[in-house]
């Protein structure tokens, strides 16, 4: 009996290959394996185009209303890290309301909101990733969605 790697090369030396179709590997026993990765073709990782996102249709989501006075002010102070800043029963209410019960997806984007540099790039993100896949334009999700959202604008302040 052969070992692994000597059945291995004789495969490799055995391969039966026409361009622009499957990789066809005929060891000597005459059974074909196939791969499933066409020739020539390059496995590469797809790359988001960086475009401009329309923000206008969230324009109501995104628009915080400043009251002015000291609350407003107290509310609008700077915070080091999103997690953090989260009441337990906040928290609980915006993986229940915002992110449909899904605290892994909560904790995703609360941990991808932190990494990133300004209010622009969170709310593209948002915009782009989470608003439209949990709904948080309806009417239901929209007075917590907004209270989130001045939370996450405080972590770029």
């Amino acid at each position: 009996m052969l070992d692994y790697n000597q059945r291995i090369r004789e495969a490799i030396q055995s391969l039966k290959v026409e361009q622009g179709q499957e990789l066809v590997i005929v060891p000597e026993n005459g059974h074909p394996m196939v791969d499933p990765m066409p020739v020539g073709v390059a496995e590469t990782p797809h790359k988001k185009k960086e475009e401009k996102l329309d923000l206008s249709k969230y324009a109501e989501l995104l628009t915080i209303k400043d009251s002015g006075d000291l609350s407003g002010k107290l509310e609008s102070t700077p915070i080091k890290d999103i997690a953090s800043a989260f009441g337990l029963n906040e928290k609980i209410v915006y993986q229940n309301v915002l992110f449909n019960g899904d605290k892994s997806a909560f904790d995703a984007t609360v941990q991808k909101l932190n990494g990133m540099q300004n209010f622009e790039e969170a709310s593209n993100y948002l915009c782009s990733e989470v608003v439209d896949a949990f709904d948080w334009m309806n009417e239901n999700k929209m007075k917590n969605a907004q209270v989130f959202l001045k939370l996450i604008r405080r972590r770029y302040s």
